[in-house]
């Protein structure tokens, strides 16, 4: 990224912040497992760490939704201040990158009737692999109960929109319905293919009216976050992330973002009581959290993950009643 890219980038971020936030950048070496991140001060600080990044083979990103913390490797959904954008992440669904002249206008016509089929506003980012769709929102500003409220209809909305892709040569990555989920950093060059990100499409000002007010009136009463479980008529759901609405907040943070030690495996066992709780199937659970521990920080060993599961499972199973 160059200083003119760092200052534009650097306009393209703060345009839907409010004043006092942070620019939060993360980076990850796919060689190792390493992960870094900071808040970045300036746009000159930015186009040097990305330069960096690109030189000693580091994937960069960006946060798009909001924070004032200044401090630690990753922020978590309590961190973030407002709810500035909705993202969708579109990855292929086999090893070559995602072609996004057909992609794209695919993408497009497939959310036409959904809430976003009129949202013109947006920001385009080709990552090298895939394609990101950011939809600039009024920013909500974000005190707990409204923030689980968010989470919830983040989530409902991801899901739902993913199923629209499932027929496709290209997945829309749940993961990305998380308040605080990085997104790729565009003039930056992705580690895995080679290829440079850029920004395809810019129409972010301004914000696209009423379209949050639409997301969160449109989620059905039931999978609100005080709902704990799903209908007991539905049986068991597609996979554990179909699960994340029912979960306590604690849960659903563990599997999207992880932990930072120390703690790690204390989330994962209230991640496992809460999964169990919503009814998730066992091997869903150790989906479930096989995902978050890569999250953690150290990641927390796939090893220690399953024989915390075969250590506690019985006794987890043996405190719940009976189902008549």
């Amino acid at each position: 990224m160059n200083p003119r890219q760092a200052e534009m980038f650097w306009e393209i971020a703060h345009a839907h912040w409010p004043l006092d936030s942070v620019f939060r950048y993360f980076a990850k070496r796919p060689e190792t497992g390493e992960v870094f991140g900071c808040a970045v001060a300036s746009q000159e600080a930015l186009a040097s760490i990305t330069d960096w990044a690109d030189r000693e083979g580091w994937n960069s990103y960006w946060q798009p939704n909001p924070t004032t913390r200044k401090v630690g490797t990753r922020c978590s959904s309590a961190d973030i201040t407002c709810w500035s954008y909705f993202v969708m992440d579109f990855d292929p669904a086999g090893t070559e990158p995602l072609d996004p002249d057909d992609a794209y206008p695919r993408i497009l016509a497939a959310l036409r009737d959904t809430p976003f089929g009129d949202s013109a506003v947006r920001m385009v980012i080709d990552s090298g692999r895939g394609l990101q769709l950011l939809f600039p929102l009024n920013s909500f500003l974000l005190g707990p109960s409204l923030r689980d409220r968010v989470s919830v209809t983040s989530s409902y909305h991801t899901h739902a929109l993913a199923k629209l892709f499932k027929d496709q040569a290209f997945v829309l990555d749940t993961s990305c319905s998380d308040l605080p989920r990085p997104m790729r950093m565009p003039f930056t060059i992705n580690q895995k293919t080679h290829n440079l990100a850029v920004i395809r499409e810019y129409h972010m000002l301004p914000a696209n009216e009423g379209l949050a007010e639409a997301l969160l009136a449109s989620i059905p009463g039931e999978m609100l976050v005080n709902q704990q479980k799903p209908p007991s008529t539905t049986g068991p759901l597609g996979c554990w992330m179909d699960y994340l609405p029912f979960l306590t907040r604690a849960g659903r943070v563990f599997l999207t973002e992880g932990q930072e030690a120390p703690g790690r495996h204390k989330a994962a066992a209230a991640a496992m009581l809460s999964l169990l709780d919503a009814g998730c199937p066992v091997e869903h659970i150790l989906a479930a959290l096989a995902y978050g521990a890569k999250n953690c920080e150290p990641p927390l060993p796939q090893g220690e993950v399953a024989a915390m599961v075969a250590r506690k499972y019985k006794n987890v199973l043996a405190r719940k009643p009976p189902v008549c």
